[in-house]
Protein backbone atom coordinates (compact mmCIF):
# COMPACT_ATOMS: atom_id res chain seq x y z
CA UNK A 1 0.00 0.00 0.00
CA UNK A 2 2.72 2.35 0.67
CA UNK A 3 6.74 2.85 0.72
CA UNK A 4 8.50 -0.33 0.98
CA UNK A 5 12.13 -0.31 0.84
CA UNK A 6 14.75 -3.41 0.15
CA UNK A 7 18.37 -2.42 0.50
CA UNK A 8 21.54 -4.62 -0.20
CA UNK A 9 19.90 -7.91 -0.45
CA UNK A 10 21.41 -11.08 -1.72
CA UNK A 11 18.32 -13.42 -1.86
CA UNK A 12 14.73 -14.08 -1.40
CA UNK A 13 12.65 -11.09 -0.57
CA UNK A 14 9.19 -11.45 0.24
CA UNK A 15 6.72 -8.70 1.51
CA UNK A 16 2.79 -9.15 1.41
CA UNK A 17 -0.08 -7.19 2.15
CA UNK A 18 1.59 -4.26 4.22
CA UNK A 19 0.29 -0.99 4.71
CA UNK A 20 3.35 1.05 5.64
CA UNK A 21 6.89 1.76 5.58
CA UNK A 22 9.02 -1.74 5.01
CA UNK A 23 12.23 -1.41 5.08
CA UNK A 24 15.37 -4.26 4.46
CA UNK A 25 18.71 -3.48 4.53
CA UNK A 26 21.78 -5.79 4.28
CA UNK A 27 20.38 -8.78 4.36
CA UNK A 28 21.98 -12.21 2.79
CA UNK A 29 18.72 -14.49 2.74
CA UNK A 30 15.09 -14.82 2.84
CA UNK A 31 13.07 -11.90 4.71
CA UNK A 32 9.07 -12.37 4.66
CA UNK A 33 6.99 -9.83 5.96
CA UNK A 34 3.46 -10.74 5.94
CA UNK A 35 0.31 -8.56 6.79
CA UNK A 36 1.81 -5.35 8.27
CA UNK A 37 0.03 -2.12 9.17
CA UNK A 38 3.15 0.28 10.51
CA UNK A 39 6.83 0.29 10.14
CA UNK A 40 8.81 -2.65 10.38
CA UNK A 41 12.76 -2.45 9.95
CA UNK A 42 15.10 -5.46 9.43
CA UNK A 43 18.91 -3.87 9.60
CA UNK A 44 22.11 -6.80 8.84
CA UNK A 45 20.34 -9.91 8.98
CA UNK A 46 22.30 -12.80 7.35
CA UNK A 47 19.35 -15.47 7.55
CA UNK A 48 15.68 -15.95 7.69
CA UNK A 49 13.64 -12.90 9.39
CA UNK A 50 9.93 -13.30 9.27
CA UNK A 51 7.61 -10.88 10.39
CA UNK A 52 3.62 -11.42 10.55
CA UNK A 53 0.26 -9.39 11.56
CA UNK A 54 2.16 -7.13 12.96
CA UNK A 55 0.23 -3.56 13.63
CA UNK A 56 2.91 -1.13 14.96
CA UNK A 57 6.58 -0.94 14.97
CA UNK A 58 8.98 -4.21 14.65
CA UNK A 59 12.76 -3.35 14.39
CA UNK A 60 15.59 -6.17 14.33
CA UNK A 61 18.93 -5.28 14.26
CA UNK A 62 22.19 -7.62 13.87
CA UNK A 63 20.74 -10.95 13.81
CA UNK A 64 22.76 -14.20 12.48
CA UNK A 65 19.82 -16.65 12.09
CA UNK A 66 16.61 -16.76 12.61
CA UNK A 67 13.49 -13.85 13.77
CA UNK A 68 9.77 -15.13 13.81
CA UNK A 69 7.78 -12.22 15.49
CA UNK A 70 3.95 -13.31 15.43
CA UNK A 71 0.78 -10.96 16.00
CA UNK A 72 2.30 -8.19 17.56
CA UNK A 73 0.47 -4.97 17.97
CA UNK A 74 2.91 -2.69 19.54
CA UNK A 75 6.65 -2.01 19.27
CA UNK A 76 8.74 -4.97 19.44
CA UNK A 77 13.19 -4.38 19.15
CA UNK A 78 15.64 -7.37 18.90
CA UNK A 79 19.36 -6.31 18.91
CA UNK A 80 22.54 -8.32 18.43
CA UNK A 81 21.15 -12.20 18.34
CA UNK A 82 23.09 -14.94 16.62
CA UNK A 83 20.17 -17.94 17.04
CA UNK A 84 16.59 -18.62 16.88
CA UNK A 85 14.25 -16.00 18.39
CA UNK A 86 10.41 -16.03 18.39
CA UNK A 87 7.79 -13.62 19.32
CA UNK A 88 3.95 -14.37 19.69
CA UNK A 89 1.09 -12.57 20.15
CA UNK A 90 2.75 -9.53 22.29
CA UNK A 91 0.32 -6.37 23.13
CA UNK A 92 3.35 -4.28 24.00
CA UNK A 93 6.76 -3.34 24.24
CA UNK A 94 9.44 -6.22 24.13
CA UNK A 95 13.13 -5.92 24.06
CA UNK A 96 15.62 -8.86 23.25
CA UNK A 97 19.01 -7.45 23.06
CA UNK A 98 22.24 -9.63 22.87
CA UNK A 99 20.87 -13.17 23.03
CA UNK A 100 23.28 -15.90 21.91
CA UNK A 101 20.66 -18.03 21.61
CA UNK A 102 16.74 -19.57 21.38
CA UNK A 103 14.88 -17.04 23.20
CA UNK A 104 10.99 -17.73 22.96
CA UNK A 105 8.29 -14.76 24.52
CA UNK A 106 4.55 -16.53 24.23
CA UNK A 107 1.10 -14.26 25.21
CA UNK A 108 2.69 -11.13 26.57
CA UNK A 109 0.62 -8.14 27.22
CA UNK A 110 2.73 -5.44 28.87
CA UNK A 111 6.84 -4.81 29.13
CA UNK A 112 9.03 -8.19 28.94
CA UNK A 113 13.23 -7.57 28.66
CA UNK A 114 15.42 -9.83 28.28
CA UNK A 115 19.70 -9.05 28.59
CA UNK A 116 22.56 -10.82 27.88
CA UNK A 117 21.11 -14.16 28.17
CA UNK A 118 23.40 -17.38 27.09
CA UNK A 119 21.02 -20.17 26.83
CA UNK A 120 17.18 -20.79 26.41
CA UNK A 121 14.87 -18.34 27.41
CA UNK A 122 10.83 -19.18 27.72
CA UNK A 123 8.28 -16.24 28.92
CA UNK A 124 4.81 -17.39 28.66
CA UNK A 125 1.80 -15.25 29.64
CA UNK A 126 2.88 -12.50 31.64
CA UNK A 127 1.11 -9.52 32.49
CA UNK A 128 3.41 -7.05 33.95
CA UNK A 129 6.74 -6.29 33.66
CA UNK A 130 9.64 -8.80 34.13
CA UNK A 131 13.01 -8.29 34.40
CA UNK A 132 15.03 -11.22 33.40
CA UNK A 133 18.84 -10.34 33.84
CA UNK A 134 20.12 -12.23 36.38
CA UNK A 135 17.18 -13.99 36.81
CA UNK A 136 19.11 -17.97 37.12
CA UNK A 137 21.11 -16.50 40.38
CA UNK A 138 17.79 -15.05 42.04
CA UNK A 139 16.18 -19.07 41.25
CA UNK A 140 19.34 -20.51 42.45
CA UNK A 141 19.74 -18.18 45.96
CA UNK A 142 15.58 -19.15 46.73
CA UNK A 143 16.79 -22.87 46.16
CA UNK A 144 19.57 -22.66 48.33
CA UNK A 145 17.41 -20.83 51.20
CA UNK A 146 14.68 -23.24 50.63
CA UNK A 147 17.25 -26.13 51.01
CA UNK A 148 18.99 -24.75 54.03
CA UNK A 149 15.03 -23.99 56.13
CA UNK A 150 14.27 -27.46 55.02
CA UNK A 151 17.69 -28.47 56.66
CA UNK A 152 17.28 -26.39 59.74
CA UNK A 153 13.88 -27.83 60.20
CA UNK A 154 15.06 -31.16 59.94
CA UNK A 155 17.72 -30.72 62.17
CA UNK A 156 15.92 -29.80 64.87
CA UNK A 157 12.91 -32.27 64.83
CA UNK A 158 15.72 -34.94 64.69
CA UNK A 159 17.04 -33.02 67.92
CA UNK A 160 13.48 -33.26 69.36
CA UNK A 161 12.72 -37.09 68.52
CA UNK A 162 16.61 -37.86 70.16
CA UNK A 163 15.37 -35.90 73.43
CA UNK A 164 12.21 -37.90 73.17
CA UNK A 165 13.77 -41.15 72.98
CA UNK A 166 16.65 -40.20 75.92
CA UNK A 167 13.27 -39.27 78.13
CA UNK A 168 11.53 -42.68 77.31
CA UNK A 169 14.54 -44.34 78.20
CA UNK A 170 14.87 -42.82 81.74
CA UNK A 171 11.26 -43.28 82.34
CA UNK A 172 12.08 -47.02 81.37
CA UNK A 173 14.83 -46.60 84.08
CA UNK A 174 12.64 -45.45 86.62
CA UNK A 175 10.15 -48.15 85.77
CA UNK A 176 12.45 -50.66 86.16
CA UNK A 177 14.05 -48.96 89.81
CA UNK A 178 10.48 -49.12 91.44
CA UNK A 179 9.86 -52.41 90.46
CA UNK A 180 13.47 -53.39 91.52
CA UNK A 181 12.52 -51.39 95.08
CA UNK A 182 9.06 -53.14 95.21
CA UNK A 183 10.46 -56.53 95.39
CA UNK A 184 13.04 -55.48 97.69
CA UNK A 185 10.38 -54.10 100.22
CA UNK A 186 8.49 -57.28 100.00
CA UNK A 187 11.73 -59.24 100.89
CA UNK A 188 12.36 -57.17 103.63
CA UNK A 189 9.01 -57.58 104.72
CA UNK A 190 9.10 -61.11 105.10
CA UNK A 191 12.79 -61.38 106.65
CA UNK A 192 11.59 -59.02 109.13
CA UNK A 193 8.35 -61.08 110.07
CA UNK A 194 10.75 -64.34 110.23
CA UNK A 195 12.96 -62.11 112.68
CA UNK A 196 10.08 -61.27 115.05
CA UNK A 197 9.22 -64.83 115.05
CA UNK A 198 13.08 -65.54 116.04
CA UNK A 199 13.01 -62.86 118.50
CA UNK A 200 10.05 -64.24 120.21
CA UNK A 201 10.99 -67.67 120.59
CA UNK A 202 14.62 -66.29 121.81
CA UNK A 203 12.88 -64.54 124.41
CA UNK A 204 10.94 -67.73 125.43
CA UNK A 205 13.96 -69.78 125.24
CA UNK A 206 15.91 -66.87 127.79
CA UNK A 207 12.98 -67.26 130.38
CA UNK A 208 13.08 -70.94 130.83
CA UNK A 209 13.21 -71.06 134.72
CA UNK A 210 10.21 -68.42 135.00
CA UNK A 211 7.97 -71.20 132.85
CA UNK A 212 9.01 -73.63 135.49
CA UNK A 213 7.94 -71.85 138.25
CA UNK A 214 4.99 -70.76 137.11
CA UNK A 215 4.25 -74.26 136.29
CA UNK A 216 5.18 -75.05 140.18
CA UNK A 217 3.40 -72.48 141.78
CA UNK A 218 -0.18 -73.62 139.96
CA UNK A 219 1.03 -77.62 141.43
CA UNK A 220 1.67 -76.27 144.64
CA UNK A 221 -1.82 -74.22 144.76
CA UNK A 222 -3.67 -77.68 143.17
CA UNK A 223 -2.02 -79.56 145.99
CA UNK A 224 -2.71 -76.87 148.82
CA UNK A 225 -6.63 -77.29 147.69
CA UNK A 226 -6.89 -80.92 147.82
CA UNK A 227 -5.38 -80.39 151.46
CA UNK A 228 -7.98 -77.99 152.21
CA UNK A 229 -10.49 -80.32 151.12
CA UNK A 230 -9.85 -83.25 152.65
CA UNK A 231 -9.50 -81.37 156.08
CA UNK A 232 -12.84 -79.81 155.46
CA UNK A 233 -14.08 -83.36 155.09
CA UNK A 234 -12.57 -84.82 158.22
CA UNK A 235 -14.05 -82.11 160.46
CA UNK A 236 -17.51 -82.96 158.93
CA UNK A 237 -17.45 -86.68 160.07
Amino acid sequence: MEDVQVTHVTEDVIVTKATEDVQVTHVTEDVQVTHVMEDVQVTQATEDVQVTHVTEDVQVTHVMEDVQVTHVTEDVQVTYVTEDVQVTHVTEDVQVTHVTEDVQVTHVTEDVQVTEATEDVQVTHVTEDVPKAEATEDVQRDATVRIQENIFTLNHRIEALENERHLLHLQTENKQLCNDCETTAEHLKSEWETTEIFQEQLHLLEQPQTSMQVEKSCQTAQMDAKHEEIHNLALQM
